[in-house]
Formats: C-alpha cells, sequence, structure tokens
C-alpha cells in the first residue's frame, strides 16, 4: 500500500530513501533486493526486524518513568469490510488500520516492480528471434577502478560496535564495575555526595559576617531570589546564598539536574539556547560538588582536606573547551568563587607539570582543549577524574572523528556535555553525544537508526504517507516524554524572551563613490555579463529557445556561462565594498592570479595597470573614492560616540577588515582592537575585554 499518486506526466518525485541512498553513493532505482533501502538490517544475514520505541526501551534496560502511552482511539469496532479502491484515488490510512503491516507492504514495493519488469522482459527476449534486436540492450562496460562502491544506509561500515561499552579502556570498565559494586552493597550511602568538613577546622568561621563572598557582580545585577540557600533534594546538594541570590528558577533546575548526574555518577547534556547562562549553572553546580559555600574560606578547603584528611576523597574535575573559551573560562570562575585552577595547554613541559599537579591533589578544576586532549589523550588519562565537562560538545558529534574516539576513552564515569545545538545535520549526532555520556546505554547505532532516525526521517519527507507521519509521531513523542529527560534537558530562550532588550535592525544604503559606480558600469559591459543578463530572453535566431540555451550557450574561452553567474556575483560584492579587494592576492604566476587580473581589467580597463603596479601601496587602502561604504560610516561613528555607544564591526572578509583597520588609523582618533580567525588564543581576551572606554571602542571581528 504506497499510498503515493503518479503525476500527469507518469513521473513521480523521488522519495526519501532514494534521496537518502543516493546522497550515500547508492543509485536506489536499480540494482538491490531489499524493499526499503534504509531501513537497517542485522548484522545476520536475514534483514532486521522491525523494532518499536517501547520494544527498544525494553532492550535498552531503561526505566520508562512518566512514560506516554500512544494510541489511536478505535472509533469503528470491527473493521468494515473495504471496498475496492480506483487507480490513482488517494490512499487514507483509518485508525482502525495496521500501521505497521501497510509499512511492509509499502517496503515491497520496489521488489514487486523489478520482478514484474523482470519477467516482462523474459517473455520478450524469449519471443525475439535469434538475430532481432528486440527486446536487447546494449552493454556498458564500467571501469572498476572509477565506479564508486555502493554503500547501502545499513552497511557492516556502520561498524556496530564503535564507540559501544566494549570499546573502553579497561580503566573505565573496571571503575564502572566497582562503582555498581559499591552501589549494590552499599545502597544510596555509596552515592557521590559533597565533601564532608565538619571535621575540618576553619579559624574563619568566628568572622562568618565580615567575610568575602563572590561572585563579585557590577551594580547592574541585581539579585533575582532572596538571599538563601537553595536545597536541592533529588540530590541532597545545597547552592549557597551568595550564589543562589542571582539564579533565576530554571537556572536552580539545571544545577539540580547536573548534581544528580554527578551523585549516580551518569553522564547527560544540558541543552539549553546560547543566552540562558550555561556556564553559571555549571560554576554553580561546580560550588555543589566540592561543597562550597562561596566565601573566603573556599579558598582553604582543598588545602585543609588535604593537611587534615589525607586519604579522604576531593573531587577533581577536568573541564574540555575550545581553544577560544579557556580565558573566559577562568576568568568567569574567578568572578564566581575561590577556585584551584590549573591549565593543561601548550607545551609539553606545561602539560606534565599540570598533570602532575592534578595527581598530588594539588587542584579542584583543570582546563584543557579538545586538540591538547586529543593529543594527550594517555597522559591526561592517568588521572581517574571524577566528573568531565566538555564545553560546547557538538565538536564530538561526528562518531569517526579523532576526537571523537579519544573523549570516548575519557577516564570518568560522570561525563557531561554543553551544547545548544545538540542535532545539527542528522539524527545519529544525538545518539554520538548520547553514547558519549553513558557509553553502550543506548544500544547500537544501527538500532538508533531503525527505532529512531530512519521513522522521523521518513515522516518528515513532503510524500510520507499516513502510516509514516503516524509513526513519526509516535517516536518523536515518546523519545521526547518518556527517554531524552533523563540524560538531556533543554530550555529555549523564550523563557526569558520578555527580559532580553528589543532587537532594532537599521538597513542604511550606501551610495558608490563615482569611482566605483565606473568600474561598476564596465563590468555590467562586459560580453559574459551581458550574456548572464539576457539568457533567459528569446533567442534572436527564430528557434524559440532563450538565449543561454541556443546560440549563446559558452563564452569566448569555452566555457558555459552558469560557470560564471557566482564568480560574478562576487565580483559585484568586492566593487560594493572596496575597490583594492579586485587587485589579486594570489601569488604571482599562478591560474588564480591570472583570473584575478583578467577582472579587475574588465572593472577598470583605463587605471588597472597603475593599480596593479602599486599594489603594495597602502594609499589605495585609505583612499574614501575606493570605498563608499565608508563616508556614510563615519558619519555614523561620529553620532554614536557623541551619545557614548560602543560598535561593533562584522565583516566576511579578513582583508577588508584590514582595510578598515588602516582607514580608522589614518583617518580617524578612534581607538580600534580586532578579533579574527588569525587572532592567537592567548590575545583574544585582551581584544574582547579590554575596549577602550574614553574614546568610542570600535571592535572589528570576522564574522
Amino acid at each position: 500500500m504506497a499510498g503515493r499518486r503518479l503525476g500527469t506526466s507518469g513521473q513521480r518525485h523521488l522519495t526519501l530513501e532514494e534521496r537518502v541512498n543516493i546522497a550515500e553513493g547508492e543509485d536506489s532505482l536499480s540494482g538491490t533486493d531489499d524493499g526499503l533501502d534504509i531501513i537497517p538490517m542485522s548484522k545476520g544475514a536475514g534483514p532486521a526486524q522491525d523494532v518499536s520505541f517501547d520494544e527498544y526501551m525494553d532492550e535498552l534496560g531503561l526505566n520508562k518513568r512518566h512514560a506516554v502511552e500512544i494510541s489511536s482511539d478505535d472509533a469503528g469496532g470491527a473493521a468494515s469490510k473495504k471496498k475496492p479502491r480506483a487507480r490513482g484515488e488517494r490512499v487514507a490510512f483509518t485508525d482502525d488500520e495496521d500501521s505497521d503491516e501497510a509499512f511492509k507492504q509499502f517496503q515491497q514495493r520496489k521488489t514487486i516492480k523489478r520482478k514484474q519488469d523482470a519477467a516482462q522482459r523474459a517473455k520478450t527476449k524469449k519471443r525475439a528471434d535469434k538475430n532481432s534486436m528486440v527486446g536487447r540492450t546494449s552493454k556498458t562496460v564500467l571501469d572498476s577502478k572509477k565506479r564508486r562502491e555502493v554503500r547501502h544506509y545499513d552497511d557492516p561500515s556502520d561498524d556496530d560496535e564503535a564507540l559501544m561499552e566494549s570499546t573502553l579502556p579497561e580503566y573505565v570498565r573496571s571503575r564502572r564495575v566497582a562503582w555498581d559494586r559499591k552501589r549494590q552493597n552499599l545502597g544510596d550511602n555509596g552515592l557521590q555526595f559533597p565533601p564532608d568538613y565538619d571535621d575540618v577546622y576553619f579559624s574563619d568561621d568566628e568572622r562568618l559576617e565580615s567575610l568575602k563572598e563572590r561572585p563579585a557582580v557590577s551594580e547592574f545585577m541585581q539579585p533575582r531570589a532572596p538571599y538563601e540557600d537553595i536545597e536541592l533534594p533529588a540530590s541532597y546538594g545545597i547552592i549557597p546564598a551568595p550564589i543562589a541570590q542571582f539564579l533565576r528558577k530554571y537556572q536552580v533546575e539545571g544545577v539540580e539536574f547536573l548534581h544528580e548526574l554527578f551523585v549516580y555518577q551518569r553522564g547527560g547534556i544540558l541543552g539549553d539556547d546560547m543566552g540562558l547562562g550555561k556556564t553559571i549553572q555549571v560554576i554553580a553546580f561546580l560550588t555543589v560538588v566540592f561543597g562550597k559555600t562561596a566565601d573566603e574560606r573556599d579558598a582553604k578547603r582543598m588545602r585543609k582536606m588535604r593537611r587534615q584528611h589525607g586519604d579522604k576523597w576531593y573531587p577533581r574535575v577536568l573541564l574540555v573547551v575550545p581553544g577560544t573559551l579557556v580565558a573566559n573560562w577562568k576568568n568567569e570562575l574567578e568572578k564566581w568563587g575561590w577556585w584551584h585552577i590549573d591549565t593543561c595547554h601548550g607545551g609539553k613541559k606545561n602539560l606534565e607539570s599540570a598533570v602532575q599537579t592534578a595527581a598530588s591533589g594539588r587542584l579542584e578544576i583543570m582546563i584543557t582543549t579538545y586538540d591538547t586532549y586529543r593529543i594527550h589523550s594517555d597522559l591526561i588519562n592517568t588521572i581517574r577524574w571524577d566528573c568531565v565537562i566538555a564545553d560546547e560538545c557538538h565538536k564530538i558529534k561526528e562518531r569517526t572523528s579523532e576526537t571523537t574516539k579519544t573523549m570516548n576513552n575519557i577516564n570518568a564515569l560522570c561525563r557531561i556535555g554543553l551544547t545548544g545545538t545538540a542535532i545539527q545535520n542528522k539524527y545519529e549526532e544525538l545518539w554520538t553525544l548520547l553514547n558519549w555520556t553513558n557509553p553502550g546505554t543506548f544500544g547500537p547505532l544501527s538500532n538508533w537508526k531503525s527505532t529512531v532516525a530512519v521513522p522521523l526521517k521518513l515522516g518528515q519527507s513532503h510524500d510520507a504517507t499516513y502510516a509514516q507521519l503516524k509513526k513519526s509521531r509516535e517516536v518523536a513523542q515518546k523519545l521526547v516524554n518518556n527517554l531524552l529527560p533523563r540524560f538531556l534537558l533543554r530550555r529555549p530562550k523564550t523563557l526569558i524572551a520578555d527580559q532580553l532588550p528589543k532587537k532594532s535592525d537599521k538597513v542604511v544604503f550606501c551610495p558608490l563613490s563615482d569611482t566605483q559606480e565606473l568600474a561598476y558600469n564596465n563590468f555590467c559591459d562586459t560580453e559574459i555579463l551581458q550574456i548572464i543578463r539576457h539568457a533567459y530572453e528569446p533567442c534572436g535566431c527564430g528557434s524559440g529557445k532563450k538565449q543561454g540555451w541556443c546560440c549563446y550557450t559558452h563564452a569566448d574561452d569555452g566555457t558555459k556561462w552558469q560557470h560564471f553567474v557566482f564568480p560574478a556575483l562576487q565580483m559585484f560584492q568586492k566593487i560594493a565594498n572596496h575597490l583594492t579587494l579586485l587587485l589579486p592576492h594570489s601569488p604571482d604566476g599562478g591560474q588564480a592570479h591570472e583570473k584575478e587580473l583578467e577582472k579587475l581589467k574588465m572593472a577598470m580597463p583605463d587605471a588597472w595597470e597603475e593599480l596593479y603596479r602599486n599594489r603594495e601601496n597602502i594609499i589605495y587602502n585609505t583612499n574614501p573614492q575606493f570605498c563608499g561604504k565608508w563616508r556614510i560610516l563615519k558619519k555614523l561613528l561620529k553620532l554614536w560616540h557623541e551619545n557614548g555607544d560602543k560598535v561593533l564591526i562584522f565583516s566576511y572578509s579578513v582583508r577588508l577588515l584590514n582595510m578598515l583597520d588602516m582607514l580608522f588609523k589614518m583617518t580617524t582618533t578612534y581607538n580600534v582592537s580586532s578579533l579574527s580567525g588569525k587572532t592567537p588564543n592567548d590575545e583574544r581576551q585582551v581584544s574582547s575585554s579590554h575596549l577602550p572606554v574614553q574614546h568610542i571602542p570600535v571592535g572589528r571581528l570576522q564574522s
């Protein structure tokens, strides 16, 4: 029961499974025997069985708390006798119809069609004479070296064993076995509660009222809650009052979610939208983990525990972040508390020193980058980390990357990921992130594909049948309500939409300078631009075809005119931004250099020689006639300066940012800071946090 209608031409649109297979390198319209190519197969000889979401949950052994049962109302009782359906009539799936059976029939539609076609060809060949050409087709010899290997969606190349619990290093598996045995013997007494400081003497206890507290916030940040501790009943933790007073309700819930994961030594993902304060929630969570009180005594806790109770457990946390965020995390930790932090980044001597400090119990948090961990994972994994936090964890969404493979071997049971985009391209990425937090808990990837990914993809297809839509909605609801809440917490930015300033977009149209306008007109008059502009007009030869597909299909060099469309748009963008961008910046003598020079000649036929000969002269960068936008920007900067505003300028082009830098330095008195992809990590924080305030601060960013 395909549930598909053909168009008037007899041709149909490609279905989702055919598009997926083609994208994976398979011509799904021919050559396979299975009915639905993208339905995963088991490793055995036969096809994989259909597994419902409930069976998937039971197989994983997950406790279906707050389960939501999805069922259809039986409106008609016993199934009534069905009438034959006319050809072309739209199929309507009723509630009492077995959607799984309809889906299986839909799977077999291609197999049946191929068998019918093969039988027809056999009959035709049987009727044909020996020398007749009826029923015969020419054979095409394919070059085996160039032929691309067919890759099915469910091929063994998916490698179900990859990243599973059985592939974990022995030190991780032994820790999990020891933890499970401890929990079995001690019950709740074996949970990972904060350290006990009852036997630790603090001389500061006698002057509690005069102790300094953190966070050290500005006067503009007002408390959002009463000054009192917040107890976390699910995990027996306490958020100290100095921090709790600045947390919103949803942030407290985030701290409780993270601490419960830590107490039970499980993994999870905090997937809040950007701007909801994931960093603050993590710092508050770490404060609870270490049992701190957000005052001066926190700076002495680690040292006193080592001196008075050397054999007593004290947490060690590893923070893995992108290189650009190392300085930001250090600043935020120092702002919100007293921490013993070391950075595992840079030279080998620095790495070994940081690891040795952690091994001797003289740090609380070690910060490293993804690249540093990938290269030195063997050294870092010598430490038994009590918790690992991966910021921007979507960096490990690709299961075949080396970073993901090494992160899977990290020496910790409690693995917490932070990301605002848990799914970027495909549903398999969510499995990779969840499997990193709890290796093996979600079963092999093939089960996830057949139970979650494939039904959701089919349901999103524009030609999805009613059975596919129903199954997709069931899977989506059960995924959101039954499975994910235990491992992923996500809140949208709409929670604080009423507290955010309204965004105001204003578009300022900047006229071209006289020189830019001349270059624009010169380029529009070129032959290739004329071909592109008139490609869709009727051809003058009287054929009735359009020019671009009749007499003007190629340029003078034999290249099709379609190949010049995108380069022409880039050319217009350069002319509108700054004429100096037309100067070749590729190495001399190369093919790219010659093409850029040819475009310069098109736009500026009278002045290109002088420009090219003196292309290293910075005077052209500061020529206001080469950039009409600069004249408007100078007027706006003057207005913003009078209002005391800060200005941030974005650009896709680093070359344009460099030209603006020269314009600012040579024609204005404004102080400027720059930040682009070429800015070293140790200079990024300086550029973003030390903008001048005496004059108008202008920050330039490459986006």
